[in-house]
């Protein structure tokens, strides 16, 4: 039903940069359960973030970590506008129901707030690196076979460039009208 077989081979440098992608999941997992604590309705997000970065490495596929990119970087920014405004609650005062659990919600909203800051700034690498060798998988299959045609044709002529012989080079062969009539 779900196959997810790698896109590419990766090489060592990549193999490197996803064992920090797996450690990352991890640590994704984690954040999920700890939003249990501060919000339940959050934990959706930290689980598909989960799941995107448990594909980008089984696939090697980039765009499974750039959309996990996006979703984390969306996070942080919603973890921060909501970090933001308890503090502000708390400096002003304003803060009335659920005093004791401030802490708990302040400490774990920070703590995820950094974790996703580090998994882009880790992710990003990997997403790179992914992308550059799927296209230079892509591009070293379409120059081998433009050197090496299937069925041993030559190539389709350029019409508009006849061949690298310059010799007898006319840049423009008509009469030349002015702009408005001739003369």
């Amino acid at each position: 039903m779900c196959d997810l077989r790698p896109v590419l081979q990766p090489d060592v440098k990549l193999k490197r940069i996803l064992n920090f992608l797996k450690i990352i999941f991890l640590l994704n997992i984690i954040a999920a359960f700890l939003r249990l604590y501060v919000n339940p309705s959050d934990m959706l997000y930290d689980l598909i973030c989960s799941l995107l970065i448990f594909l980008a490495y089984n696939t090697v596929y980039f765009l499974y970590a750039a959309i996990y990119i996006i979703i984390s970087l969306i996070n942080s920014v919603y973890l921060f506008i909501n970090c933001g405004v308890v503090i502000q609650m708390i400096l002003q005062d304003t803060l009335d129901k659920n005093k004791d659990k401030v802490p708990l919600y302040l400490g774990i909203s920070l703590y995820l707030l950094i974790f996703y800051i580090f998994s882009i700034i880790i992710t990003y690498p990997a997403y790179r690196e992914m992308k550059a060798q799927l296209f230079e998988s892509f591009t070293g299959a379409v120059a081998n076979q433009q050197l090496n045609p299937p069925d041993n044709r030559q190539q389709d002529v350029d019409v508009e460039r006849p061949s690298q012989d310059r010799s007898g080079f006319v840049a423009f062969r008509g009469q030349g009208v002015a702009v408005g009539g001739r003369r």
